[in-house]
């Protein structure tokens, strides 16, 4: 007689040797993911350690349901593994190495330091899978395909690592959060004297726009100010093209897990040090987008979960909190490097320097931009 249950866990145990075996077969060059290579299969074993330990129930019909949720842990465990890291590793190409080596350097010079390896796969968009089980030390990075041929979207990367740091220290969350409450609590209290029907009508309003805030809104939200930080003008930059790029309306509430573009671009130019926003390619690109994105015709409901007054609130608590839980993360409070210095001589390039170097020639001298990224490219550290 045959049941489910038995059948699948065959299958199961037919998987983990699989698994085993394919990462054994992965690349471990100078250049490869080792580490998380070892972390993987350490984990693979754990999982055929407790296979092993509750492979009796799987079998054992009496168990019933509760034997196929103990197998459905497994198959979540696996699955894990499966679709998020083995594709990552298993097929590893040249510019994925090389991404590997520069983010990795990155990390590090950001202070990211318990992120001990990561990988980089080429998916087909720029995110980040920040968390292995429990941890946070092996990531896998996602990028287009085409990902150094695209500038303007080069400081996206910060963004991403941005994950990693709101998932390690819970006082960003916690502080935007605090501001979130402080913020509408004073507006419920601002409401004078009117018709209760009235008042029932702005406390809903309120209580609407405060549960908007929700905790995937703030991490993106505070990403975009952690990216802004540490890459300054080039992620203005790269921000204005995040919104307009795409044709998204700026003001647009609806868009699943994200805060709209409009509040994006306005944190990060809340960020901005006077110098920065003084500067002419911020200031033309900006004025661009302020025409673009029409935030002044607004509906009432992005006005009161957007507004300015909230904004800079959550600006202003990252920007106080950051140099103080991660005091070696430098703020980059330069201007876009002069062109005549960019085309100079050099040597090996930073993420950070590469980002803004390309986007100066890009904008400045777009008629050699090929030919000199081509080179600054291959000196990516």
């Amino acid at each position: 007689m045959y049941s489910y249950q038995p059948l699948k866990a065959d299958e199961v145990k037919f998987v983990l040797v699989g698994l085993h075996e394919r990462l054994d077969a992965c690349p471990r060059g100078n250049r490869d993911p080792v580490l998380m290579l070892d972390c993987l299969k350490e984990r693979v074993e754990d999982i055929a350690l407790l296979f092993e330990t509750e492979e009796p129930a799987f079998r054992d019909p009496d168990f019933g349901l509760d034997g196929l949720n103990r197998l459905g842990v497994i198959m979540t465990f696996l699955a894990l593994i499966e679709e998020e890291y083995l594709p990552a590793v298993a097929h590893v190409t040249p510019e994925e190495r090389t991404l590997r080596l520069v983010f990795m350097g990155a990390v590090k010079r950001l202070g990211l330091d318990w992120i001990k390896d990561l990988v980089v796969h080429s998916s087909g968009s720029l995110a980040i899978f920040p968390k292995f089980f429990t941890v946070l030390d092996i990531p896998v990075v996602h990028v287009q395909a085409n990902f150094l041929d695209k500038c303007l979207c080069l400081p996206g990367a910060f963004h991403e690592f941005g994950h990693s740091v709101f998932l390690k220290f819970i006082e960003f969350y916690n502080a935007m959060r605090a501001e979130l409450v402080a913020h509408f609590v004073a507006l419920r209290r601002a409401i004078g004297p009117v018709a209760e029907e009235q008042k029932k009508r702005l406390l809903e309003n309120l209580d609407k726009a405060q549960a908007y805030w929700t905790d995937s809104r703030l991490a993106e939200l505070f990403c975009d100010l952690f990216a802004q930080y540490v890459a300054g003008c080039a992620n203005m930059i790269s921000m204005i093209d995040l919104s307009m790029g795409t044709g998204q309306q700026a003001c647009d509430t609806d868009v699943p897990s994200y805060p709209p573009d409009a509040a994006r671009v306005k944190v990060c130019e809340y960020a901005l040090t006077p110098e920065q926003a003084a500067s002419s390619e911020v200031k033309q690109l900006l004025a661009d987008w302020e025409q673009y994105a029409e935030v002044d015709r607004a509906d009432s409901f992005y006005r009161d979960v957007c507004s300015e007054k909230l904004l800079r609130r959550f600006t202003n608590v990252i920007l106080d909190l950051l140099p103080k839980i991660m005091p070696q993360t430098q703020r980059n409070v330069s201007l876009m490097p002069d062109i005549e210095a960019v085309l100079g001589p050099y040597g090996s390039l930073t993420l950070e320097e590469a980002t803004q170097r390309a986007i100066t020639v890009l904008m400045k001298r777009p008629d050699i931009y090929d030919s000199w990224w081509r080179e600054a490219r291959t000196r990516l550290a």
